[in-house]
């Protein structure tokens, strides 16, 4: 019977092995496994990502980030955490994967993280970004900022995010080099050559910060910024758009919006002119 029974298990492809147990009698049959793999010790991965941190040590165990940045200084870097410019607890209402503190929509979800770079890596510019007007170098990522000097010559950053309406996230420190008036503009809706598009600027004059919002490329309406006239200092920049119109803050400062027939363009940005600026983090965001 038992002749009968190896040859039926055989037949489906499945294998029994024997040995001798510990005690000198026979081990029990089992199927499937190779009497070698009885004995094999069991292997921890201990760097389950394979970026050459360990386990114990990674900010992100289960994603790849040799470089270990991590902006909002949470103890999770940048490549996992669903809101990696400000700390934010893990809470994410609307299910789309990107934190209430970060999410341009937090209540309705649909929002994709196109790209976020915290600069942790010293290049001439970052992958993905296409500069416009200056001169090739204009653009240094160092210290773990993103740094430019336009002094007089307007510079300008696009990078495509691809269909959808478009949010744009930075963190700016800047300082003024001269006496001419110095603006830093959020740009969103813009064409291939940021020639037409929605944006929301921040100039300073000697009386007052501005923040501006255009619409196509021409002023569609400002208010004066609450704060010092000065501008050396972390601000942070938000501009989106959505199906009516644009949204503009700035921190720490003023909200505002203004209403404009988009052309829903793919090209999201910055234009900066007469400031030295170091860029913290650019976080960018479709929505549907």
């Amino acid at each position: 019977m038992r002749g009968l029974i190896l040859v039926v298990a055989s037949g489906c492809g499945f294998s029994v092995t024997a040995g001798v147990g510990a005690d000198g009698g026979p081990t029990p049959d089992v199927i499937g496994v190779d009497a070698a793999m009885i004995d094999a010790p069991i292997v921890d991965d201990t760097d389950d990502d394979d970026d050459g941190i360990l386990d114990i040590d990674d900010n992100c165990p289960l994603t790849a980030n040799p470089d270990q940045h991590d902006e909002d200084a949470d103890v999770r870097g940048d490549r996992c955490d669903p809101c990696p410019q400000l700390a934010n607890a893990d809470i994410d209402m609307d299910g789309d994967q990107i934190g209430d503190a970060c999410d341009p929509h937090p209540t309705t979800p649909g929002d994709v993280l196109v790209v976020f770079d915290g600069f942790p890596v010293a290049v001439s510019l970052p992958t993905g970004w296409t500069q416009i007007g200056g001169f090739n170098g204009d653009w240094v990522v160092s210290g773990d900022t993103l740094r430019l000097d336009t002094h007089d010559t307007p510079h300008l950053l696009r990078y495509d995010a691809g269909a959808g309406r478009t949010t744009i996230d930075l963190a700016i420190d800047a300082n003024l080099p001269g006496a001419n008036v110095p603006s830093m503009t959020a740009i969103v809706d813009g064409d291939a050559t940021l020639t037409t598009f929605s944006a929301c600027s921040v100039l300073v004059t000697e009386q007052t910060r501005r923040l501006q919002t255009f619409a196509n490329g021409s002023f569609s309406a400002s208010a004066d910024v609450p704060g010092t006239v000065t501008i050396p200092g972390l601000h942070r920049i938000v501009a989106k758009t959505d199906a009516t119109g644009m949204a503009c803050t700035f921190s720490p400062g003023a909200g505002m919006s203004a209403s404009f027939a988009g052309g829903n363009r793919q090209s999201v940005g910055l234009r900066i002119r007469n400031l030295r600026v170091a860029i913290h983090y650019i976080a960018i965001y479709r929505s549907p």
